[in-house]
This record gives structure tokens, C-alpha cells and sequence, in this order.
């Protein structure tokens, strides 16, 4: 069960979210999907989710399946656009994050079968840009990845469209 850790998130719809948009059931998965999260408590500008490692999200190495440097990123780009949609709800912005950013290091291995925390901190919760530092932690709390995400801003629908000035609601 989520933890809502902040009452102006109540009416948010996590659910929906993170099915899919406009209530798509095609064969094929999202991103989002195939990473598998299970998010334990959210607020306004925090995330935390879990992950047990799976074929998915490894990378085949001589010494067997490790945790792929890529899905390291996406996972973090994936929680951190989520804290975004947050802030954004609670906030009242008409606004859509999308990641422009990304920077990640890599500290240490996990391996198939492994369970992850994710645990993701806003830096900036501005009206055009948020920052956030994403960590994903062994169970014993070492330092998996360290990622820094920038995700920009969007007015809501304004695919193709320029110059398009940020509202909030």
C-alpha cells in the first residue's frame, strides 16, 4: 500500500498514472511498466519506490546478471517525472514534466534477484524547472547509483506547439 505523505495529494490519481494515459491496454507495456516499481510513500518534493531486479533490468556479464547502467537512469528519469506530476498537482500548475537532463553515477553492482529502494528528493521546485537527486540503495542502505534529474515544464497539450507561455492554474 502507497503511504500519501501529503494531504494536498489525496485526490491525485497515482493509479491512473502509472496504468498508462487514456486508459491504453494495448499488448505492449510502458516503459514505466516493464520497470516493475512498487512506490511505498509520496509526497510533495520525496518518492520512495522498491524494485526487486529481474531479466529486465540486467545487463549479461561473464560474472552473471548485474543491474544494467541504463536502467539505473531510467528508473530514476521514471520517479522523478512522477515527484514532478506531484509537486505539479499540488501546486495547482497545468504542466507536464518531461526530462531534459539526466546524470548518473554508478557507485556500486546489483545483481538479478537483488531488492532495490529508490528513494528520490526534489532539489528545485520551480515553475519552469525541477531538479531532483535519485538514489537507488541496497537493503542495507550502500549507494547502488546517485542520479541528478532536470525535468523541464510543459504547458498541458502543447505538443508541437511553440512559445507557448507557462500558466499556472
Amino acid at each position: 500500500m502507497v503511504a500519501v505523505m501529503d494531504e494536498r495529494l489525496q485526490d491525485f490519481d497515482f493509479a491512473f498514472v502509472l496504468q498508462g494515459s487514456k486508459g491504453d491496454d494495448a499488448a505492449e507495456p510502458y516503459l514505466a511498466q516493464v520497470l516493475a516499481l512498487h512506490y511505498t510513500n509520496y509526497g510533495v518534493g520525496s518518492l520512495e519506490a522498491e524494485v526487486t531486479l529481474g531479466k529486465q533490468h540486467c545487463r549479461a556479464a561473464p560474472f552473471g546478471a548485474i543491474l544494467h547502467g541504463g536502467t539505473s537512469l531510467a528508473i530514476a528519469e521514471t520517479v522523478a517525472g512522477l515527484g514532478s506530476m506531484l509537486i505539479c498537482h499540488a501546486k495547482g500548475y497545468r504542466l507536464t514534466p518531461v526530462g531534459v537532463a539526466v546524470t548518473g553515477n554508478h557507485i556500486s553492482m546489483a545483481a538479478l534477484g537483488e531488492h532495490l529502494t529508490i528513494r528520490a528528493t526534489a532539489l528545485q521546485q520551480g515553475q519552469r524547472l525541477h531538479v531532483w537527486n535519485v538514489d537507488l540503495l541496497h537493503d542495507d542502505g550502500k549507494l547502488v547509483s546517485s542520479v541528478r534529474v532536470t525535468n523541464a515544464l510543459i504547458p498541458d497539450g502543447s505538443k508541437g506547439k511553440r512559445g507557448t507561455a507557462f500558466t499556472a492554474a
